[in-house]
């Protein structure tokens, strides 16, 4: 049983990207991760205003259990796409996917990589984690990456 997250691409209505929603793993409940030009209050990536409170009422409860430790029961695979400069404003979210590190649970998910020469620390951290494997994506690699990833994933976890 997979439980966790993915990040979505808002488009308006003339094709352009306005933004991102987060989106949870299973049930598909579904809340605002960022938009252009939000609300000044909100904390800025880029041109994206997050917020934070939306993003941590739909990505934490699929990977914490009601006490906040990590949700661990019956659960096989936590997926979060993405652990990115956005979705890091969320102090809670460190602590959470902290925990889940800490738990040895199967992780599947995205870091953001190094962009202009600036590290993320949080993800820096996560690559030097014991037992933790990378793969860079390009537009070139990434269809063979997938089908791989895919088969790596049928074979630990079943069809």
């Amino acid at each position: 049983r997979c439980r966790g997250f993915f990040t979505d691409e808002v488009l308006g209505p003339d094709g352009r990207r306005v933004g991102f929603d987060v989106v949870a793993v299973p049930g598909g409940a579904r809340g605002r991760l960022s938009r252009k030009q939000g609300p000044g209050a909100w904390p800025k990536t880029g041109p994206y205003s997050v917020d934070v409170a939306s993003f941590e009422g739909v990505a934490l409860p699929t990977l914490l259990d009601d006490s906040g430790q990590a949700g661990l029961d019956g659960v096989d695979l936590f997926i979060c796409d993405e652990i990115g400069r956005m979705e890091l404003h969320s102090a809670q979210f460190t602590a959470a996917i902290d925990r889940l590190l800490q738990a040895g649970v199967p992780l599947f998910g995205s870091i953001a990589a190094p962009r202009y020469g600036h590290r993320v620390p949080f993800c820096d951290r996560i690559q030097a984690a014991p037992g933790v494997s990378v793969t860079n994506l390009t537009k070139r690699n990434r269809d063979p990456v997938r089908e791989d990833l895919q088969q790596q994933l049928c074979d630990r976890f079943g069809s």
